[in-house]
């Protein structure tokens, strides 16, 4: 996903998922061990796409996302799968993500230009 790491793109989809479902801390939530009806979707969402996103496993998801084992990713991984009104907000979610991208892409050229311009005075 346009060059991106998965480290990169994980935080995107937590970024892009937050803003989607006006959540503050998606991930904070869920170390408080958490149960709101409102957080455990965009939560349940967020891991899948992660794991579909990236190659990161369920412990490392878990370990992102605040969870203290991999199986409440694996549970929310599926549960999201199955769930047809929750998978309808990926296509919005991802819209939110490719704008993220190419601010993020602006923003690393102009780094690099203004590098370059540093580099040159020397």
């Amino acid at each position: 996903m346009h060059n991106l790491t998965d480290q990169e793109i994980a935080e995107l989809v937590i970024e892009a998922t937050q803003q989607h479902f006006g959540i503050k801390n998606l991930t904070v939530y869920a170390s408080r061990g958490g149960r709101r009806r409102d957080l455990v979707q965009p939560r349940q969402l967020a891991c899948y796409m992660i794991r579909e996103l990236t190659d990161f496993s369920f412990p490392k998801i878990a370990s992102i996302m605040g969870y203290a084992d991999h199986s409440t990713v694996w549970h929310s991984y599926r549960t999201a799968q199955k769930n047809r009104e929750l998978m309808g907000h990926i296509p919005r979610i991802q819209k939110t993500m490719v704008v993220s991208i190419h601010f993020l892409k602006s923003h690393r050229s102009w780094d690099m230009r203004i590098t370059r311009l540093e580099s040159s005075d020397d």
